[in-house]
């Protein structure tokens, strides 16, 4: 049998569930997101890797990850170097038994004690915001990856409406590069390597998300957003065409083990394999000019979606609830 071309195994194992089931020994890790615990004002986000990893994010910074050594059960936790001088000298970091009683404590002690710089902050409420909706979709991971079984895999994958649509931004840009000031383009770049999220809807689609702060982004992040969707689209699109049922079936794995856990809320219908597209914003605060340039590369993107996507659709969730913002495309 030869490998899986394209895969997404990040759903934990059945160990490691039993460890973090409620009332077990590592169900405090769990608890931080079932009982939406806040880091300097930010709810921390649990969310799995694969080869058992556990990943402790708040906001746009990972606090901690934890992986679980199946051999041995050996638990090791790191943190980013800007994180390593908050978990005290070997209190935290390190290598620990799942039932030792000291792990807890020391997890406890260091995010009481951690300091998240400012920007991860503000950037983070908008991450935070919609991780924990239940309406218009259930999202479910962070930081999307398809794994590819080589690197020849991953460059043979050129996708004819990416290219297209690519050409098409590249004559407008040219249109406007001459322009002065305020009134130019900026340079339109390839490359999308990690979705900010993954969500299931009530008909059972996948949901690729990419996440903007439409309050202090880089504008020409907010306006060319919709072509890194269209990036994700197609190939999750492909991926899902050629390698399903099996990574269908790893997804939807995923999402299962994080219900079971109460990490995430059970979805009306399980995954269907179709594809739905956003991008999302806290606050929508763009200038009128931003606006006119994202409509503008949103109505090329979606003249170069996959046959059967629905157009890429736009939301803010600024106070309340998320709302589509009905005037984008």
């Amino acid at each position: 049998m030869t490998k899986q071309d394209i895969s997404y195994e990040r759903a934990p194992s059945e160990e490691l569930c039993a460890l973090l089931a409620p009332c077990q020994v590592l169900s405090p890790i769990c608890d931080l997101h079932r009982n939406n615990v806040e880091v300097q004002g930010l709810a921390v986000d649990v969310h799995f890797r694969g080869d058992d990893e556990i990943h402790v994010y708040c906001g746009l910074t990972r606090l901690f990850a934890l992986k679980r050594k199946r051999r041995d059960g050996v638990l090791e936790v790191r943190a980013d170097k800007k994180h390593g001088r908050f978990g005290g000298e070997g209190s935290f970091f390190g290598k620990w038994r799942a039932d030792d009683r000291g792990f807890i404590e020391s997890m406890v002690d260091y995010l009481d004690n951690i300091q998240i710089d400012l920007r991860h902050r503000q950037e983070g409420r908008v991450q935070t915001r919609w991780s924990r909706v239940a309406e218009p979709w259930i999202s479910f991971d962070r930081e999307a990856r398809l794994q590819y079984r080589s690197r020849e895999v991953r460059n043979a994958t050129i996708f004819e409406g990416v290219e297209s649509a690519y050409s098409s931004l590249c004559a407008n840009y040219n249109k406007h590069r001459n322009n002065i000031g305020k009134c130019r383009w900026a340079k339109i770049e390839k490359g999308a390597r990690k979705l900010d999220q993954l969500a299931v809807d009530t008909d059972g689609r996948l949901v690729l998300i990419e996440l903007k702060d439409a309050e202090g982004g880089q504008s020409k992040e907010i306006y060319y957003s919709p072509f890194q969707v269209l990036q994700y689209v197609w190939e999750w699109h492909e991926a899902l065409k050629n390698n399903a049922p099996q990574l269908l079936a790893q997804v939807q794995s995923l999402l299962d083990s994080r219900v079971a856990l109460c990490l995430t809320e059970a979805p009306a219908a399980r995954l269907t394999g179709d594809i739905r597209a956003a991008v999302c914003f806290g606050q929508d605060r763009r200038s009128d000019e931003v606006r006119r340039r994202f409509r503008c590369v949103l109505n090329i993107c979606n003249r170069h979606l996959p046959e059967g996507v629905e157009p890429i659709e736009t939301w803010e969730y600024g106070v309340g609830a998320p709302r589509r913002i009905p005037d984008d495309g």
